[in-house]
């Protein structure tokens, strides 16, 4: 998929969740189960984001600004990665300015600055 503005660059970034991991999730009483639909950093993060921007560190704004806190660090930055054809699950447009991994921006790039400031 090739990006609308060539001033945008695509990264796919990968980070240290050591620090965010969840905590075990207790057994509730008399058996059943318990559901936790509480967003987290680790649950945002643990599979990598994928972020179209100006350059790294406005795709890591961009991020910060979707994830709502501070980023981990990062322990890969991949450039222009490839995006396979027959991806099969939810991802924004990678053209487009914004987090398309996991699927944020699904109805135009970003406008303007990103919220956060890194």
């Amino acid at each position: 998929m090739e990006i609308d503005n060539p001033g945008l660059v695509r990264y796919w970034f990968v980070f240290d969740l050591t620090e965010h991991r969840p905590p075990p999730r207790p057994e509730p009483e008399g058996g059943g189960f318990v559901m936790d639909c509480t967003p987290t950093l680790y649950g945002l993060l643990w599979r990598g984001a994928g972020v179209t921007g100006y350059d790294e560190q406005d795709c890591l704004r961009l991020l910060e600004a979707y994830a709502g806190e501070p980023l981990p660090a990062v322990e890969r930055a991949l450039r222009y990665p490839a995006i396979d054809p027959a991806w099969r699950g939810r991802l924004g447009n990678p053209a487009w300015r914004g987090v398309w991994y996991p699927s944020a921006e699904l109805t135009g790039p970003v406008i303007g600055p990103a919220l956060s400031r890194r």
